[in-house]
């Protein structure tokens, strides 16, 4: 088992078929409500919060599984805050890791998001398949979830980063976006965005 912190709420997980047959898995049977998955799932949690100090069994859990050839497999791991439940794993099954590129980023004003829309570089806009706009009411913030063609590259980051205080890459901040936050615009938010806005 190997494990790498790929941020203080996201664990990328390594077994190999010898750590899945020592829990008595094969990586079809993965599932929530399977008990060999509980255990395992458990077991990592407990492991990951002594070796690397990030306790992921006190908030909700996603996670993520993808097949490797040699029958073992790689979990991402994310937690989040949720008071109503101590435990809910997630478990997504994949063969292989997507080709898409989701990039989630944050914005705490209508203002800025009108202003990413509009300013947005015309070489960015071509490399986005498609882009929804969604709101917590909680904090009163917007998140764009992007899904590109290519990852975007510091360039692209430090200008966004004039709008968006939070940015975030890969499958799970965007699929807990999407799960969790209210939809403004599902289809083309970044063409449709200002004229959501517009008084």
């Amino acid at each position: 088992m190997v494990i790498d912190v790929i941020n203080p709420t996201t664990v990328k997980i390594t077994l190999e078929n010898e750590d899945m047959l020592r829990y008595g898995l094969k990586f079809e049977m993965l599932d929530k409500s399977n008990i060999e998955t509980k255990i395992l799932l458990t077991s990592i949690i407990s492991i990951v919060k002594t070796k690397q100090s990030i306790d992921l069994d006190s908030n909700r859990v996603y996670i993520e599984a993808f097949e490797l050839d040699d029958g073992g497999c790689v979990l991402y791991i994310s937690s989040f805050p949720d008071k109503s439940e101590k435990f809910i794993a997630k478990v997504r099954i994949s063969e292989k890791p997507s080709d898409n590129n989701y990039h989630t980023l944050e914005l705490n004003s209508s203002e800025n998001l009108q202003k990413f829309a509009l300013n947005l570089p015309q070489e960015y806009k071509c490399f986005i398949k498609e882009s929804k706009l969604l709101f917590n009411d909680d904090n009163q913030s917007y998140r764009l979830v992007l899904n590109t063609n290519k990852k975007l590259d510091k360039i692209f980051q430090k200008w966004a980063s004039k709008y968006c205080f939070s940015m975030e890459g890969g499958e799970i901040p965007a699929f807990l976006t999407l799960e969790h936050w209210e939809c403004l615009i599902e289809n083309n938010a970044i063409e449709n965005i200002n004229e959501k806005f517009l008084d």
